[in-house]
Parts: structure tokens; sequence; C-alpha cells
């Protein structure tokens, strides 16, 4: 009973969506992740991939200008590496690294200054202006995710972002990688030349 099968495997997936889903609010409620990484406004309802952080709408769009692959955590799908990568980054993570050099005498941009934020976030990630290779410890999260274990991947090293190469399906490991395996389907041929 192909449909009965086919019907399992996305009830499967979806529940393994609905996990991550949950654990990407949990990431995304924790202290450090409530204000946005680059002005300090609330309500941070983007993620800049490049970077892990949580940022609010207005910077998002500044990140948008920069290149930088923006997802909403409400309105998009992620995929279980960034949902991965999120929990092992975060703003306090980006902040050991990107702002491992601040001093008392710099100062940021204020929530919806957009010349001023623009000019922040250049300095921040293009710049690199506060940036280290060797980046201070983040202070320790009050809030621990329980939902999974901890994940013992060696955290990446953290460096201007390079461009993505989308890889096939079966390596990139996201929500429907696997679709279709358990039903025999093959893809089709491309066309000719």
């Amino acid at each position: 009973s192909r449909p009965r099968a086919l019907l399992a495997v996305m009830a499967a997936s979806k529940k393994v969506e609905e996990k991550y889903q949950r654990l990407l609010k949990e990431i995304q409620k924790r202290p450090e992740n409530r204000t946005c990484f680059d002005c300090g406004g609330r309500g941070c309802q983007y993620v800049v991939l490049n970077y892990n952080t949580f940022v609010c709408t207005t910077c998002s769009g500044i990140h948008r200008e920069e290149q930088h692959k923006i997802k909403s955590v409400g309105m998009s799908t992620f995929t279980t590496d960034e949902i991965k990568s999120l929990d092992q980054g975060g703003n306090a993570v980006a902040k050991s690294t990107w702002l491992a050099r601040w001093t008392s005498s710099d100062s940021g941009p204020v929530e919806g200054d957009v010349p001023k934020i623009r000019a922040y976030v250049k300095a921040k990630y293009i710049d690199k202006r506060w940036y280290s290779d060797a980046p201070v410890a983040p202070s320790a999260p009050a809030v621990q995710s329980t939902a999974t274990a901890p994940v013992t991947a060696p955290r990446p090293q953290v460096s201007a972002p390079a461009p993505r190469v989308q890889q096939p399906a079966e390596q990139v490991g996201g929500f429907a990688a696997d679709f279709g395996a358990s039903f025999g389907a093959t893809a089709p041929a491309p066309p000719p030349a």
C-alpha cells in the first residue's frame, strides 16, 4: 500500500519539522537573542544565517542590502542544519567574535536610525572593526535549552560570509532530503543540451 507508506513518511517528516520549529522558538526566547544584535531593538523576528544572529526588521533589511542570508523566524522554513547552527550560535556567541575588540568608548546605533545602523553593520561585518579570530568567551546563557542533547560537533570559526553552494538534496539533510527514497522515486533525467 504505497499511499499509506507515503503518508507515513510525510507524517514523520512533519513531526521532525515541528520539533525543530519548537527548538527554533526556544533559541529565539533566550535572553541574549531577545534584542537585536545590531541595534538593540526588541522584537527579533529575523535571523542572519551568515552569522547565526537574531535581528529586528530594520536590521534584517540592511543585512539584505549586504547580500546576507536572512530568514523570518515565523514565516520561513529552516533546515535542521540551520537550526543546529543557531543553537550553537546566537547573539552571545556572535558578540564574542564580532564585538571582541569593542571598548567602552565605542557606541552602537540607536534603534530606527537607519543611516547609522547601515554604517555600523558595514563597520562590524565588512570592515571587521571589532572582529577577532580569537573570540572572548561569551557569558553563560541564563537559560539552557533542554529540548535536545548538546551537539558535539566543533563550532566552526566565523569569518566573512562565503557564497553558499547548494548541495544535492541527499547531502543537505533538510526535512525532505530523503523524500521519495522509501518508495523508489528517482529524479527525472536532465533535458538534452
